[in-house]
């Protein structure tokens, strides 16, 4: 009974805090939200200009300014190849000091420096730190001055001797001290009131939903808890994107989110909180509330590694390399809230070199819901603004939309498990998943592979239940999040055909036959419905044809032979089996690095969470790993034949856009499959104290992979605007891994 009122009250909770959080995005729209800072700029000296110097240029080309930097502090660009030195004016300062830079001023050939001269010293010259060439935004860097008695006078001194170019000019601000912080730590409660948003309104209308159906409704599985709420956003988010020139898509959502709230109040006062959630189903949401915790403090900490992608824009990618995949979902929330056609001259360039059709939508749908309801507004043009934690274009309410898409893949995980083994074996399976760094890093990568391979697992569970003619409407609903989930119709099949295979080879022939064509026929032709809705939706406009040729390419590369085909996938292989081997064989692909080059190795390494089979499972645990499957093998071949190894082996034959791992393009469903092949195979299913010791050190694997490429590949560690922030953020990483690490031990028997 007490466990019940706890149930409700924290539900009631949610949809409290989701209120509040509508209260104050109508009220301070995240347009209007200013998580800036206030400045004053250093008073300059008496001292004349040293002679024979040219003076600052006036701004040429100036960056992105950041969130909150002031309009009149003055910047000054250098663009055109001169190798002779320039100075600033000289300042007076009294301690530590800012200056923003922007463009590319560590080149070689380029440079920036201050110069510092006190009384008791003489004249001296400090590099900058991070020498990370921010591009198209102004990034704010501290000077440290020697601890000597002030006052001191400073100056800029820059060197634009860069061979010319588009990608070789500069810029460089005045110097300044921070006078004030405004709205920091409300920035931080705009992401935890998101989150909380994000969560109650995917999740909440499938809660109340359920308790209205029969008891043995296959739908009341926590498998399809998402879907009403996914399909109701999506839903808005149309109707949003239909009428974004006429209504604010801000009132469309909010009315939408307030109806969604009623209903969910309302049946939680009428019904008892066992018909909304049993105990082992509310354990579950647990473990998906702290991963979609971590992370968005993940996305929302302030420093990226090393030449991050986008780094200190608001569409960052949190990672180096050269993939952009995590803003694509993003472009269609463009396209909504600007009431723009998707293949008109500004929805093309979103896209481009691809096109609209190249993705599904849905997921981009689902978070453009969230994103106005808070009040963002994306850009008309790129997502390149300077980055803030909770940003005024919505992309951080984005992020978190998708985060929580991506998490709750686990309820449909269990839901299988659970079929097959039991509920604690899906108790099991989700916090193996929970920790494992592949999985982390997907959920907070905020692209929509996870949700897809969510809704795979909804349609295996239909199957297992042996309800499979509803099989195809799930793929169908994953294709929408990402065509990867149409990969997995073979193994919804094989399993269908296992299933119905109760008696002999023969009854299996003769008798059910005809049931089973009947039956894969309904699943085929249902999922080929979805492919052929969005055909007619992109009338001529369709480019997935273009995935086809992969099989037939060579590291990215068309008709480069049969030896290069075998030896690409062979390199590919490797890659993604065999532990260090990327990091030693294929460190320097550009994929594992920047798109300007090689950075810090502990980049490269820790792409290894992400791209191979051993470091995405966790090394710690991999020995567990491999001999309860291998053991699970050889007791059921055929079964892990069917499941595992044959479409991991497909894949790599399919797969030749790149060799640098497998794991990122299409192996999430495998992922899960593996957990689930092992977990059902794991007889009895008893994990000791040793065993649960060492599948909990995977936490520590996860934090490596969170924070090692920042931390071992910058100087600083904390912004110094956002200061606060990162504490908080970095404590939420830590604690809430640290919940998932306490979680698993307490299953040790």
């Amino acid at each position: 009974m007490k466990k019940g009122r706890a149930i409700k009250v924290t539900l009631y909770m949610f949809i409290v805090i989701t209120l509040i959080h509508i209260g104050i995005s109508m009220a301070i729209p995240a347009f209007r939200f200013n998580s800036g800072f206030s400045y004053s700029t250093l008073m300059e000296a008496d001292s004349p200009e040293a002679k024979d110097t040219a003076p600052f240029p006036p701004p040429m080309y100036v960056a992105e300014q950041r969130v909150g930097m002031p309009d009149n502090l003055r910047v000054y660009s250098f663009l055109g190849s001169q190798a002779q030195e320039q100075f600033s004016r000289w300042y007076v300062a009294r301690g530590d000091f800012y200056i923003m830079t922007g463009g590319f001023p560590f080149l070689d050939g380029n440079g920036v420096q201050v110069e510092v001269q006190s009384e008791s010293s003489m004249q001296k010259r400090f590099d900058l730190t991070d020498r990370v060439n921010p591009r198209n935004v102004m990034v704010m860097r501290k000077i440290h001055l020697n601890r000597e008695r002030g006052p001191y006078k400073v100056r800029i001194v820059a060197k634009q001797g860069a061979v010319s170019g588009t990608n070789t000019w500069f810029a460089v601000s005045e110097p300044f001290v921070i006078t004030g912080k405004t709205g920091e730590l409300m920035a931080v409660l705009r992401i935890v009131l998101s989150v909380f948003a994000a969560v109650t309104l995917i999740l909440g209308p499938g809660l109340a939903i359920r308790t209205l159906l029969w008891q043995n409704s296959v739908f009341r599985a926590a498998a399809f808890i998402a879907v009403p709420g996914v399909l109701i956003l999506a839903i808005c988010g149309l109707i949003c994107w239909k009428e974004a020139l006429r209504i604010n898509p801000q009132y469309i959502a909010a009315g939408f989110s307030l109806l969604i709230l009623f209903f969910c109040f309302f049946v939680l006062g009428i019904r008892s909180a066992s018909a909304l959630v049993s105990n082992a189903e509310w354990k579950v949401i647990g473990i998906v509330f702290i991963v979609v915790l971590i992370a968005a403090a993940k996305g929302s900490y302030s420093v990226g590694p090393f030449e991050e992608m986008y780094g200190g824009t608001i569409s960052r990618t949190l990672d180096a390399g050269g993939r952009p995949d995590s803003r694509i979902q993003y472009h269609v929330v463009q396209l909504a809230g600007n009431g723009l056609d998707p293949y008109s001259r500004a929805g093309s360039r979103y896209f481009y070199p691809w096109s609209f059709s190249s993705r599904t939508p849905m997921g981009g749908l689902t978070a453009a819901s969230l994103v106005f309801l808070a009040g963002g507004k994306p850009p008309p043009g790129m997502p390149s603004q300077a980055w803030a934690p909770f940003d005024n274009e919505g992309f951080a309410v984005y992020r978190i939309a998708m985060i929580v898409l991506s998490a709750e893949c686990l309820l449909a995980m269990f839901s299988v498990a659970s079929v097959l083994a039991g509920e604690r074996a899906g108790i099991i399976c989700v916090l193996l998943m929970a920790l494992t760094p592949f999985f982390i890093h997907e959920v907070y990568y905020s692209w929509p592979k996870l949700a897809a391979a969510g809704l795979v697992m909804a349609a295996l569970y239909t199957v297992l239940v042996k309800r499979p003619r509803l099989s195809g409407l799930f793929l169908g609903l994953g294709y929408l999040f990402h065509p990867m989930a149409l990969f997995s119709l073979p193994v919804i099949l094989f399993v269908l055909i296992a299933v119905e295979k109760d008696g002999s080879l023969r009854d299996l022939i003769y008798v059910k036959y005809k049931k089973i064509v009947i039956d894969s026929s309904f699943i085929v032709i249902t999922c080929g419905l979805f492919l052929f809705f969005w055909e007619v939706v992109n009338v001529d406009s369709d480019r997935q044809a273009f995935f086809l040729q992969y099989i037939l390419m060579s590291n990215e590369k068309l008709g480069a032979g049969t030896l290069a085909w075998v030896t690409s996938r062979l390199q590919s292989l490797a890659n993604t089996v065999i532990p260090l081997y990327l990091y030693i064989h294929t460190g320097g692909a550009q994929e594992v690095n920047s798109l300007n080059g090689r950075v810090p190795g502990i980049i490269p390494f820790c792409f290894q969470y992400w791209n191979t089979v051993p470091f995405g499972f966790g090394l710690a645990a991999l020995l567990i790993f491999i001999k309860k499957t291998y053991d699970g093998a050889r007791v059921h071949p055929v079964v892990f034949t069917a499941v595992v190894a044959v479409p991991f082996f497909a894949f790599a034959v399919y797969w030749g856009f790149n060799v640098t791992g497998l794991m990122p393009e299409g192996l999430h469903v495998w992922v899960m499959s593996v957990i689930l092949f092992m977990v059902w195979a794991w007889r009895p299913l008893v994990v000791t104290r040793g065993q649960a010791i060492v599948l909990s050190l995977r936490g520590i694997e996860v934090m490596i992979m969170l924070i090692a490429p920042i931390w071992f590949s910058m100087d600083r560690r904390l912004d110094e605007i956002y200061f606060m922030n990162d504490i908080i953020m970095l404590g939420v990483m830590f604690g809430g891994t640290a919940l998932l690490v306490r979680k698993t031990l307490a299953f040790s028997q």
